[in-house]
């Protein structure tokens, strides 16, 4: 079904399991958005975002845009459903 691995799979959920990065999830999938966007909407400091949006990345959550010198982030969910599928489909088992 897919190739996502079992090391992945616990990283992705354990990843989700913090209400801060599903909140940085639902704002990037309305719009592109910066470090800096991010920690205004949230009202937190950017070195705080900085760590959050790291843990999405590295499990591919985020995907990134980079235009001159501006960093922005979209939420990748193709790879929050594919994870979802794969959960599903271990449960099922």
């Amino acid at each position: 079904m897919n190739d996502i691995s079992e090391l992945m799979l616990c990283e992705r959920l354990k990843c989700l399991s913090c209400t801060t990065r599903r909140e940085i999830l639902l704002l990037t999938n309305k719009s592109v958005l910066t470090i800096r966007d991010i920690s205004e909407s949230l009202n937190m400091e950017q070195i705080t975002i900085k760590r959050h949006v790291k843990i999405l990345m590295d499990c591919e959550f985020l995907s990134q845009n980079r235009t001159k010198n501006i960093i922005s982030y979209v939420a990748n969910y193709k790879n929050l459903l594919d994870t979802i599928r794969v959960l599903e489909s271990k449960l099922n088992q």
